[in-house]
């Protein structure tokens, strides 16, 4: 596997039913975990989702159990409009044929379960983000309370055609580390001490490093985190593909996680964030971060297996569609 530490063995890695299982085993016992994508959740992927206009991934997704997730570039390339199809479930076509394809239960398609975010996607004329600019979740702290943790959410702004297949009319990409830190200033005042930046951008390392490494960080998010406000805790990377777990500083000088886990479903990242039950801020030095292989060493996962069975097994049909 690619970024494996020198001398390791090489190690086969990805796919869905592995991820499933992996997932689970993570967060079995942890009654505060909170899972979440970094963007660029469809297109690009095989022809059992991909055929079905990634519908099919969406059943994934819902059925893992995920929270929430950034707008990639990838998730605009058909234009918002096609974003929303993805995030509501609209039939605009022709159900089972253009769009709305009966799922693996029999139900006609209806969207995510899971929310998009990003504060610098926005319509051009108004100024105002598309698609909620961040969220609050909340923890149990304890001792029979909650404490809120804030995310905020940020799309690459490298929208030409050779970033996307279709560059979207009507939307401005705002600068992602202003973006952040207007929200995160916003998250402060309403008293969340707590704040992760989940950035559709990203960076890399020198070739050759391990996965869990550092090792020369470069990339538009080393520049990025310098000027992200001290507020955030810990940034989330994704676009880049690249294999990375960094403590870099932030302005003020304190390290905070700033982490890229591959692409494909080769990698998982866990931070792990320790809050002061009284103030809700975060413990900078108990933060840990480390990026999970998705090795194939675990039992997949039956119900991820019986999802992938189903859209394998409508390719034949779907194959022979004129068009």
């Amino acid at each position: 596997m690619p970024g494996a530490r020198a001398g390791e063995a090489a190690q086969q890695v990805g796919g869905g039913a592995y991820l499933t299982t992996h997932l689970k085993r993570l967060r079995e016992g942890k009654r505060n975990s909170i899972l979440f994508s970094a963007g660029d959740d469809f297109s690009g992927w095989p022809n059992e989702t991909g055929w079905f206009w990634n519908e099919p991934t969406i059943e994934y997704l819902n059925s893992i159990g995920l929270d929430f997730s950034t707008v990639g570039n990838h998730e605009m390339d058909r234009g918002y409009e096609f974003l929303r199809h993805m995030m509501d479930g609209t039939c605009e076509g022709r159900p089972d044929d253009d769009l709305c394809f009966t799922d693996s239960t029999g139900e006609r398609f209806r969207g995510a379960d899971f929310d998009y975010h990003s504060a610098n996607l926005v319509d051009e004329h108004t100024g105002k983000p598309v698609v909620p600019p961040y969220r609050v979740e909340y923890v149990d702290d304890g001792r029979g309370g909650r404490l809120p943790v804030g995310f905020v959410f940020a799309t690459t702004k490298l929208t030409s055609e050779e970033q996307m297949s279709y560059t979207p009319k009507g939307f401005d990409f705002l600068d992602e580390a202003d973006s952040v830190n207007k929200y995160a200033a916003i998250l402060r005042e309403q008293g969340v001490k707590a704040i992760v930046a989940v950035v559709h951008e990203g960076f890399s390392q020198q070739n050759g490093s391990g996965y869990n490494e550092c090792v020369e960080p470069s990339g538009p998010v080393v520049e990025m985190n310098t000027r992200i406000s001290p507020d955030v805790d810990a940034i989330v990377t994704g676009h880049w593909h690249a294999l990375v777990n960094c403590m870099l500083n932030d302005p003020s000088g304190k390290p905070r996680p700033v982490v890229e886990a591959a692409d494909h479903g080769r990698l998982i990242n866990e931070i792990n964030l320790h809050l002061d039950p009284s103030t809700g801020e975060v413990l900078r030095d108990r933060t840990t971060s480390v990026n999970h292989a998705n090795t194939k060493d675990v039992a997949p996962d039956p119900e991820t297996l019986r999802i992938a069975a189903y859209w394998r097994g409508r390719l034949p049909a779907r194959g022979n569609t004129p068009v």
